[in-house]
């Protein structure tokens, strides 16, 4: 493969471990990885030979004139230092945007309560008067610090796109009448170890996982209430609230005692990921309530451990996953038929699916598709 030179612009620090380990085992010494950073220190970082940069890089000629002696750059999001980068760039260079989901989602939706349901929509109202930490409501705020910016021409200036999902792409492409960036496969290889680092434990426990943070659009209300009377028979509603907003964690848990009492169970500490294993490999029923893509991590390891995946119908996800052949349920399903949370998975379904996230997300997918990436790209 021709020796090429690629810029990665992360903005957040649990991917580029990830981005780092797909190119180098594609392309060695080919990338350089820049993170926009006031304190000079990486968090999340174990890998990444990463260079910290300023966050008014963008503001430097010389900064701006060294980006043209990359071939293409990596935009991992489209988080404010991004979108200043593009917006400033010189001539004609080559960007590629990796989406997060909560950088294109105020494309689709330019109201977060456009993807609330009602219980939580109406809980979210009182939480306005203080701005949440949600990412969502971070971006969609920005446009009004950032006015002289203008997300659409920004996103003229982009060459390719690579969303979280790939039936994303016409949801946001949609909003564009012309000059919207050509589609492009890639994605994170952070959930391949699920598939390839093989024994996973499995689930043995008949409790319920709601929701993955404490973030308003995980719709956990609208479940709760939902649930609210079901015949628990010892099983354990456990939800996880250990990052996202303070506020509305403490909300849900306050909630959840109500709705469930001593069944609730909130996780409110970061666990070690085995600790975390442990706890949620007790949950063979697991309820997403997001009208977004989200959890994507959560419900894959989920999956290859056996459980049964309850997704609302307007999740993108869910069609994703049935195009793909992976076996996953409605929460319509279950709201009219409340047995499920008593029936396992067959055996069946938990091989058929165990095969078909294997052909999605496993490492050697990952990196073929970074090898491709870089054959579009290069060759454009």
């Amino acid at each position: 493969m021709k020796k090429l030179k690629i810029a990665h612009f992360v903005q957040d620090e649990k991917f580029i471990d990830s981005a780092y380990v797909q190119f180098e085992k594609v392309l060695p010494g080919g990338s350089d990885f820049y993170l926009p950073s006031r304190k000079k220190k990486a968090d999340f970082i174990k890998k990444t030979p990463v260079r910290f940069i300023s966050s008014y890089s963008y503001k430097n000629p010389f900064f701006m004139k060294k980006l043209s002696s990359y071939d293409f750059i990596m935009l991992h999001s489209l988080g404010t230092f991004n979108q200043q980068l593009v917006a400033h760039a010189w001539g004609k260079i080559r960007f590629v945007w990796i989406g997060m989901g909560y950088d294109y989602y105020d494309l689709i939706h330019d109201k977060l309560e456009n993807i609330l349901l009602d219980l939580t929509r109406s809980k979210y109202t009182v939480f306005q008067k203080e701005l949440p930490k949600d990412p969502l409501y971070k971006i969609i705020a920005r446009k009004l610090i950032y006015k002289n910016i203008s997300k659409e021409n920004i996103i003229s200036k982009i060459d390719y796109f690579s969303p979280v999902l790939e039936n994303e792409y016409s949801l946001v492409a949609m909003k564009f009448k012309c000059n919207f960036p050509k589609y492009v496969k890639w994605n994170y290889a952070m959930t391949s170890q699920i598939v390839d680092d093989e024994p996973l434990k499995k689930v043995s426990g008949d409790n319920i996982l709601i929701g993955n943070s404490a973030s308003f659009t995980n719709n956990h209300l609208d479940i709760f209430e939902s649930l609210k009377g079901v015949q628990l028979n010892g099983k354990q509603i456990v939800t996880p609230l250990s990052y996202g907003d303070l506020e509305y964690a403490n909300m849900i848990e306050r909630e959840g005692v109500n709705y469930f009492g001593s069944q609730f169970i909130p996780i409110r500490k970061f666990m070690p990921f085995k600790e975390y294993m442990e706890a949620i490999s007790k949950c063979s029923n697991v309820i997403m309530n997001h009208l977004r893509q989200q959890a994507l991590g959560n419900v894959a390891m989920m999956l290859f451990m056996g459980a049964k995946i309850f997704l609302n119908k307007e999740n993108p996800l869910y069609n994703h996953y049935m195009l793909n052949g992976v076996k996953v349920f409605l929460i319509d399903e279950l709201l009219n038929n409340l047995d499920l949370l008593d029936v396992p998975l067959p055996e069946e379904d938990v091989l058929n699916n165990r095969h078909a996230l294997k052909s999605m997300i496993g490492l050697e997918v990952a990196l073929q598709k970074t090898r491709n990436l870089i054959n579009v790209v290069s060759s454009h």
